[in-house]
C-alpha cells in the first residue's frame, strides 16, 4: 500500500515551474513528516510534457527525496488559471489530443518507475455530460480501447504495467462509480480483449466525488467485483457538507452565507441537495445557492481531509473515515493519494497552516486511518 499526495495542488504550466513548486512544498512536507522518501502523484500539464527528460526528472525527484508512484492526467491544461470551470474536461476522450496526452503521461510514468513495477494514471470520466451524447460516449470508449492497446504495448516494451484509471465526477458522462461499472461492462468488455481491458483499465475512486453524489461504496464495489473492474487508485478527498435540517431555521441564513464564501470562480463546485429521499444535482455552487436552505447539501470542493468542519461549515469527514476503512480491506486498493487541490481557493480564514504543513497533516491523518487508528 502506497500513500502520497497529488501535485495538482501546485500551479504551473512549465516543467521549471512544476519543479520549483515541488522544491518549495513537497520537499518541505517530506521533512516535516520525517521521511527519507515521500511518494507523490505527479501532475504535469500538456504544455510541460515536451520539456521532460525522464532520466533528468527521475534524478531531480530523487534529489528532493520524492518518488512518483502515480500520475494525474485529468487536467490537461492550466489547472490553476483564473477561470477553469468546465474547461478542465476538455479536450474530452473523443479527441486525439486527450489520447496523446494520456499516453505521453503513461510513458513518462513507466520511465520513472523501477523495473517490474506498476503504476496508475488517472483520467477524466469521458467528458462533461452536457457535451457527451450517445455518439460521443461511443467514440470516447473507442479511444479508451486504443489507449488499452497502447498501454499493453508499453508494458511489452518496458516491463512496467501502467493502468488507466477512470475517475467518476459529478456532472460528467460517468458521474458515479455505478455508471463507470455499467460503461465498463457494456462498452469496454466484449471487444475480444477482455484480459487486456481489465489489466489496463481500472477505476479511480475519488471519495469526495462519491460523497457528493451520496453514492454508497458497497454496492458499487460489489458490481466492480462481479465484472472484474479493479481499483487502480483511491483519491482521499473531503467535501463540504451542511445539513440545514439540523440547524434551527433562524440560523440557516448564516450557514448559507458561510457556504457562499466557498463560491469561488476558478473551479466547478457541483452541489447536491438531498431532501425527502431524493438527490438533486446542480452543476455549480452558485446555482444551488439560489435554493432554499433546506435538506442536506454537499459541495464538490476539496477541503483538507483532516478538517471535520471549517468554521460553521461541515465536511464529509465522517463518511471519509468509513470509506477508508472499507477500501483498506481490499486487495486491489494499493495506491492512495490525498488530493486537496483547492487549498489556495479556501477562504483565507480557513488556511491556518502553510501548504506544506497542511499536506503533512493530511498525510498523517490518512496514514493513521489506514493503519486502523485515530488521529
Amino acid at each position: 500500500m502506497r500513500l502520497g499526495y497529488c501535485t495538482n495542488v501546485h500551479a504551473g504550466t512549465s516543467l521549471s515551474e512544476a519543479l520549483e513548486q515541488l522544491d518549495r512544498h513537497a520537499a518541505a512536507a517530506r521533512e516535516q513528516l520525517g521521511l527519507d522518501v515521500l511518494p507523490i502523484g505527479l501532475w504535469l500539464p500538456a504544455s510541460a510534457m515536451h520539456e521532460v527528460d525522464a532520466a533528468a526528472l527521475h534524478h531531480r525527484l530523487a534529489a528532493l527525496g520524492l518518488q512518483a508512484f502515480t500520475m494525474n492526467a485529468f487536467p490537461l491544461g492550466d489547472f490553476h488559471g483564473d477561470v477553469v470551470k468546465d474547461n478542465v474536461y476538455t479536450p474530452d476522450w473523443t479527441t486525439a489530443d486527450r489520447l496523446h496526452y494520456t499516453m505521453d503521461t503513461a510513458t513518462l510514468l513507466a520511465d520513472l518507475l523501477e523495473p517490474g513495477d506498476s503504476g496508475s494514471v488517472s483520467t477524466l470520466p469521458l467528458g462533461w455530460q452536457p457535451h457527451m451524447n450517445d455518439d460521443a460516449i461511443n467514440a470516447a470508449c473507442d479511444q479508451l480501447f486504443h489507449a488499452v492497446r497502447n498501454l499493453a504495448a508499453l508494458e511489452q516494451r518496458t516491463g512496467r504495467c501502467i493502468h488507466l484509471d477512470i475517475e467518476p465526477e459529478p456532472g460528467c458522462a460517468l458521474g458515479t462509480l455505478s455508471e463507470l461499472a455499467h460503461c465498463f461492462e457494456t462498452k469496454m468488455l466484449g471487444r475480444g480483449e477482455d484480459e487486456l481491458v481489465r489489466r489496463h483499465l481500472r477505476a479511480c475512486v475519488d471519495l469526495c466525488h462519491a460523497a457528493v453524489m451520496f453514492e454508497a461504496l458497497e454496492p458499487a464495489l460489489d458490481r466492480f467485483d462481479a465484472i472484474g473492474l479493479g481499483i487502480g487508485k483511491v483519491q482521499v478527498s473531503n467535501a463540504i457538507e451542511i445539513d440545514f435540517d439540523a440547524i434551527d431555521p433562524p440560523h440557516r441564513p448564516r450557514a448559507l452565507g458561510a457556504l457562499a464564501d466557498f463560491n469561488e470562480p476558478r473551479w466547478m463546485h457541483q452541489t447536491t441537495i438531498r431532501r425527502e429521499g431524493s438527490v438533486h444535482l446542480f452543476n455549480d455552487l452558485d446555482e444551488a445557492l439560489q435554493q432554499d436552505a433546506q435538506g442536506c447539501w454537499r459541495t464538490h470542493f476539496h477541503v483538507p481531509v483532516h478538517a471535520e468542519h471549517l468554521g460553521i461549515v461541515g465536511t464529509t469527514q465522517h463518511r471519509l473515515e468509513l470509506d477508508i476503512e472499507l477500501l483498506a480491506q481490499r486487495e486491489d486498493a494499493n495506491d492512495w493519494e490525498v488530493e486537496t487541490y483547492a487549498w489556495d481557493a479556501l477562504p483565507a480564514q480557513q488556511r491556518s497552516a502553510t501548504l506544506s504543513e497542511s499536506i503533512a497533516d493530511e498525510l498523517r491523518w490518512t496514514q493513521q486511518r489506514l493503519d486502523g487508528g485515530d488521529a
